[in-house]
């Protein structure tokens, strides 16, 4: 009885040492065979925002500074805009009203930059660089002369000059949504021209403030 207690004991043994071995075995085979990865760490929602780019139009009305008076403009900007940042387009103004009937159009190439502040207001700078023509009325002195005898003393006098020059426009804007594809566009800035002939040209110079609507991406 006894004898046979110590076999049944030997052989329950050897049957869980054999299962041991079995189990490591298999556990380091799935590990060598490179078994499922731990799960991943929960993270949030992915949030994805579409940057849009696309054709900008602008009509702007502006009041602005020419030989020392002020008149109103209006023009066009339009143009490519990308990423909703950068903008490469053209631009063009004429003088319609005031500074005393003298002439004033421009235009060239427009680039500009801007970024958000918040969902529905962007602020940049702008710059055009191009040529134009302006009629001015400036007076002028006549320091005198004297003819056989006879002097003439100093006068004032006016003349229209007529003048075409290269221009640099440097500007910085505010552009607030109004809808969708419609904008409020506020800028203010100066107007840098002049030629080979007059230097920079303190007559055409000047400063100005617009308003205009754009229509397109934000």
């Amino acid at each position: 009885m006894h004898r046979l207690a110590r076999s049944m004991t030997g052989t329950l043994a050897a049957c869980l040492v054999t299962m041991a071995v079995t189990a490591a075995t298999a556990s380091a085979q799935a590990a060598a065979a490179g078994g499922p990865p731990p799960p991943a760490p929960q993270q949030g929602p992915m949030i994805v925002q579409q940057i849009s780019s696309g054709f900008v139009l602008m009509p702007e009305i502006r009041y602005t500074e020419l030989n020392h008076s002020w008149g109103t403009q209006i023009g066009a900007s339009g143009g490519w805009l990308y990423d909703e940042s950068l903008f490469v387009g053209g631009a063009f103004y004429g003088l319609v009203g005031g500074a005393g009937d003298q002439q004033l159009t421009y235009g060239g190439l427009l680039t500009g930059w801007s970024a958000p502040i918040t969902d529905s207001l962007r602020v940049g700078v702008r710059g055009l660089f191009g040529w134009g023509h302006a009629d001015t009325l400036e007076e002028w002195t006549d320091p005198g002369y004297c003819h056989h005898g006879t002097c003439y003393g100093p006068s004032t006098q006016k003349s229209w000059v007529y003048r075409d020059f290269l221009v640099f426009e440097p500007s910085v804007n505010a552009t607030i949504r109004l809808a969708r594809k419609l904008s409020l566009d506020v800028s203010g800035g100066y107007r840098l021209t002049g030629n080979n002939y007059y230097g920079w040209d303190n007559q055409v110079n000047g400063a100005f403030g617009s308003v205009g609507i754009r229509v397109g991406v934000f």
